[in-house]
């Protein structure tokens, strides 16, 4: 059975390290690689603790301590500082809940790194091995895990993928795995934000999505559209295409209302696929209303030049029933005409 032997003892002197032009140069990427994967493993097992002891966690604190950890580490010649999962399991098993434990662990290592070296000579390593699986043991969630899968399959597909990668390969690369397929997920998403055609609730002024609600009144002279999500580049032409589509389909369409109110950002490619929109639109007959339009919204069409041209062109409104009216919409045409067309896909 292989032991530890002899583990080595002392404290280090602290010491500033000396470092040239060159050694910068070589290690910066492997230091940002480090520092990112460290912080992310750190907050992530912070987070899982606090969830079971019904505690918050606040990012940027967490960051700025992990960072003064390190800064003291480089002074005194010690590896990198994270929170590690093995770790943090032992610590989070043995019942400590606030810093004094952090402090009691360190007093006890430069005590045992001093004086108790040798008593680990004989120490068998299946032991330790023991005492780690059975901490991570209890941070397994497999309950979580079912759940995570059935409220939504992607979530589920990066929690195994980073469980799988962290099996085979160990826990920086399955976070980094994790991470990656999360960032790419969500800007798949971005990328296809949700779109819905709306129908008024009889009797009121209030609008919902025709696909999800019955007796809803439309009329197939008028599309209302809501996009739910920021217009940018990723989303910009699709979202274009998708509208200059509904107009090209629909026969006897005469104008288009744009429901902004779920549009929480716009960039200069979402302000440039607005104007040439709203000019191919009208080359087909066919005019584009903007309604509930977001202040910071505005401003940045505004910068863009695009809010002038719509606002003298009497084609901005602050909610859908005045838009519906500048569009030429009587109050009888919106009474007694079901359906709508669906735009999008509906989830």
């Amino acid at each position: 059975m292989k032991i530890l032997s002899d583990v080595p003892a002392g404290l280090p002197a602290p010491a500033l390290p000396s470092l040239s032009g060159q050694d910068l140069q070589a290690l910066l990427p492997a230091a940002i690689a480090i520092a990112l994967v460290a912080y992310l493993e750190g907050i992530a097992v912070a987070k899982t603790l606090a969830a079971k002891s019904r505690q918050q966690v606040a990012p940027d604190q967490e960051l700025v301590a992990v960072g003064a950890a390190n800064v003291a580490a480089g002074v005194f010649q010690a590896f990198p500082v994270a929170g590690g999962f093995s770790r943090s399991a032992v610590n989070f098993s043995a019942g400590a809940r606030t810093p004094v434990a952090t402090l009691v662990t360190a007093a006890m290592v430069a005590i045992t790194a001093l004086l108790l070296t040798p008593a680990f000579h004989h120490l068998p390593r299946a032991v330790l091995a023991a005492i780690v699986v059975v901490a991570v043991l209890g941070l397994v969630d497999g309950r979580g895990a079912a759940t995570t899968w059935r409220v939504r399959r992607a979530d589920g597909l990066a929690l195994g993928l980073t469980f799988l990668v962290t099996l085979i390969l160990g826990v920086e690369p399955g976070l980094a795995a994790g991470v990656a397929f999360s960032l790419g997920v969500f800007l798949w998403r971005s990328a296809r934000p949700h779109t819905a055609e709306l129908g008024r609730v009889p009797g009121t002024d209030r609008y919902r999505n025709v696909q999800r609600f019955t007796g809803l009144l439309t009329d197939p002279r008028y599309a209302i559209i809501r996009v739910d999500g920021p217009l940018y580049f990723a989303n910009a032409q699709r979202l274009s295409d998708q509208l200059l589509g509904l107009a090209e389909q629909r026969e006897g369409l005469v104008a288009v209302v744009l429901d902004a109110s779920a549009i929480t950002d716009v960039d200069t490619d979402g302000a440039t696929a607005l104007a040439e929109l709203r000019e191919r639109s009208a080359a087909r007959g066919v005019a584009l209303h903007l309604a509930t339009v977001r202040g910071p919204v505005r401003d940045l069409l505004d910068r863009a030049g695009v809010w002038r041209s719509v606002s003298e062109a009497g084609q901005v409104h602050p909610d859908i029933p005045t838009a519906l009216a500048a569009a030429g919409s009587p109050t009888a045409a919106l009474a007694g005409v079901g359906g709508g067309a669906e735009v999008g896909r509906e989830r």
